[in-house]
């Protein structure tokens, strides 16, 4: 009995290790997650306390709306019209679901909670230090190779999802200076912040970074700073946004840009950025409408873009997914899907209302972030984007992280 129960407690702490480098892995690397994902799995399975483990995962809200989700994707499969590879590849990409339900059933102590975080800071960190030096030095790890300003700096992952992972660690920084004990610790923070948002939109190559450094800039004053501040701060920051826009060549030109691809968008000539995205959304719609309730099935999304797309160029850049998380439901699972991601979404928010004020700000902004990059690319399809939203929904659900204590 006893060596079974010091191999149940090895497996636990293998599953805590998994997710700790999972932690490090969202900012840095996919191999890493990997790893990570394998021993969180082999972790719950193998750690016992099976009556325990199901009573957290049942507990969580968002288990019956994780549960509905993947009712649908199996349901989906019986009357898809799409190839059984495709329908294979859905229930793999969004198998992270049950990731999210192991993780938190293994981060029942406060200190393993805090772990993972300092483990995504630390990668964050990284991260960040490495994009500055990225301007001056031709960095061995770094998957891009340029120098000076004006050009793309990402550097372990794509630059939307470091867009993402960076837009949230900005949230930590900013907390960190709202709850500094010192001003000298204050302004330390502060700049850090600073620095982590000039890095979005300035270091790297993506305008969903705009957007998600707008929401933050605005929005974060309001939810963790007192009333009579939180105004004035949020006026400030939305008047320093436009001074960025009208002074720094770089924010304007890419923001002159979305409005003037917009404006020339047409059915025939749709391979800017933005006109691509407004023809995968038209698109969509157009598909979802002809199955409004429960859509066209698992993976049928792929098939019926190829049919409906009058180009090969157009298919390679909207037939793997539409640039929106909600759409792409949407016509796989029709109305159904989109309650059951809205019903995920809601629960994740009544979970963040309940927390103390700090950890609300972080929960908050961390869905508004996966808000602003579901409505304009694929955070629970694509990988490295599909790690941050997984795993960080996952390590906010398990409970509050004590850092700011």
């Amino acid at each position: 009995m006893k060596i079974v129960q010091r191999l149940q407690m090895t497996a636990f702490h293998a599953g805590v290790l998994g997710c700790v480098l999972l932690g490090f892995a969202i900012p840095t690397s996919r191999a890493l997650f990997n790893i990570a994902a394998l021993l969180i799995i082999l972790g719950s399975i193998f750690s016992g306390q099976y009556k325990d483990k199901w009573s957290n995962i049942r507990k969580t809200p968002l288990f019956w709306p994780i549960a509905g989700i993947w009712s649908m994707l199996l349901l989906g499969a019986l009357y898809t019209s799409a190839p059984w590879r495709d329908v294979q590849e859905h229930w793999e990409r969004y198998s992270k679901f049950f990731l999210v339900l192991m993780i938190i059933s293994l981060l029942t102590d406060q200190r393993h909670r805090r772990w993972m975080w300092w483990a995504f800071i630390t990668g964050c960190s990284v991260v960040l230090l490495s994009t500055y030096l990225n301007i001056f030095i031709l960095l061995p790890w770094s998957k891009t190779q340029n120098l000076g300003f004006g050009v793309d700096h990402s550097v372990f992952i794509d630059y939307i999802a470091q867009s993402l992972v960076i837009g949230l660690f900005s949230t930590l920084l900013w907390l960190g200076t709202v709850r500094a004990s010192s001003w000298l610790l204050r302004l330390s923070f502060f700049l850090l912040f600073v620095a982590a948002i000039f890095s979005i939109t300035h270091l790297t190559s993506s305008r969903i970074g705009y957007g998600v450094a707008l929401v933050l800039v605005v929005l974060l004053p309001l939810l963790s700073l007192p009333r009579r501040w939180a105004i004035y701060a949020a006026f400030i920051a939305a008047l320093a946004i436009l001074v960025v826009l009208f002074f720094s060549d770089l924010a304007g030109t890419r923001v002159q840009q979305v409005f003037s691809e917009a404006g020339s968008y047409k059915q025939g000539d749709v391979f800017t950025s933005t006109g691509a995205r407004l023809h995968m959304w038209v698109t969509s719609i157009n598909l979802w409408m002809q199955a409004p309730w429960f859509g066209h099935g698992t993976g049928a999304y792929h098939e019926l873009a190829k049919a409906a797309f009058a180009n090969d160029t157009m298919c390679q850049i909207g037939c793997f997914h539409p640039h929106n998380q909600f759409l792409f439901l949407a016509v796989d699972h029709g109305l159904v899907g989109l309650m059951l991601i809205c019903a995920y979404l809601g629960a994740a928010i009544l979970m963040a209302w309940k927390r103390s004020q700090s950890e609300k700000t972080l929960f908050l902004a961390f869905l508004l972030i996966f808000m602003v990059d579901a409505l304009a690319h694929g955070p629970l399809w694509l990988f490295m984007e599909a790690y941050f939203s997984f795993g960080i929904m996952a390590l906010l659900a398990s409970g509050s992280s004590g850092l700011y204590d």
